[in-house]
């Protein structure tokens, strides 16, 4: 079983199959680099979705340019912080963690009376990160509405 960091391990992205092999220097470094500083914030984030090859993510409603089909360049996971309020866990990420997050998302599920089926979506780049946040339902079926991300150079909104 292959560690990612030291409190995630690939099997916990690929409940739909494995990626490819040169895709795992980018899940490495967004585990360490982001998911692990949100884990010593928060505490257990159990993976709710990461790799998705593109007969999966068709089949799920992703969209056709989801970070979660994993390259070499990009990748996304999604997750749930049990015991924390999303959307708290959420504004930490858009507005204090500083984190190198190419784009960050609280997705809503079908049951707004709970959290049950929120999760947060995280995508990451190999390259220079749009640092973007954003709100909506889950899979865009309600669109997404962007919303400030507060950048470690600029401490300003993008």
């Amino acid at each position: 079983m292959q560690q990612l960091s030291e409190h995630f391990k690939l099997v916990e992205f690929c409940k739909h199959g494995a990626p490819p092999d040169d895709c795992l220097p980018l899940a490495q470094r967004m585990c360490q680099e982001v998911l692990e500083p949100i884990h010593t914030k928060f505490g257990t984030m159990p993976i709710t979705s990461g790799y998705r090859p593109p007969d999966a993510n068709a089949a799920i409603g992703g969209a056709k340019t989801s970070a979660h089909q994993w390259t070499p360049e990009r990748c996304a996971c999604d997750f749930q912080v049990p015991g924390a309020h999303l959307p708290d866990v959420f504004d930490y990420i858009r507005k204090e963690s500083y984190l190198p997050i190419d784009q960050v998302i609280l997705e809503s599920g079908k049951n707004q009376a709970t959290e049950t089926d929120d999760c947060i979506h995280l995508a990451f780049r190999r390259t220079m990160p749009r640092q973007m946040a954003l709100i909506g339902e889950t899979h865009g079926a309600g669109g997404y509405r962007q919303v400030p991300f507060i950048t470690a150079d600029t401490s300003t909104p993008a």
